[in-house]
């Protein structure tokens, strides 16, 4: 059955991806945040997608009341460019 050998697979590939590796992730993230850098998210074919799908869940999502924007980007659209304008403005995009 379909449903078992994914969740095998997924399981297994989850089992692979360190606790240290996720941390020192949120750790650059975090920094990047603190220092008004910016984060590219890269993906090519399909990848673009899911960098896309990052890129406004980080952008938008992890920011609560009054915390520092992560300038977080996808270059491979402007999705997230479009995403923010409804939000802020137009003539306000630039100004983060």
């Amino acid at each position: 059955m379909f449903f078992d050998y994914y969740s095998q697979e997924l399981k297994e590939t989850l089992d692979q991806i360190s606790r240290e590796d996720i941390e020192k992730l949120e750790g650059c993230i975090q920094e990047a945040r603190e220092n008004g850098k910016h984060v590219f998210v890269l993906g090519n074919g399909g990848s673009a997608a899911a960098a896309s799908h990052w890129v406004c869940d980080f952008g938008k999502g992890i920011n609560v009341g009054n915390s520092r924007r992560l300038k977080i980007f996808a270059p491979s659209d402007h999705s997230s460019i479009d995403g923010h304008c409804p939000d802020c403005g137009a003539y306000d995009l630039h100004t983060d």
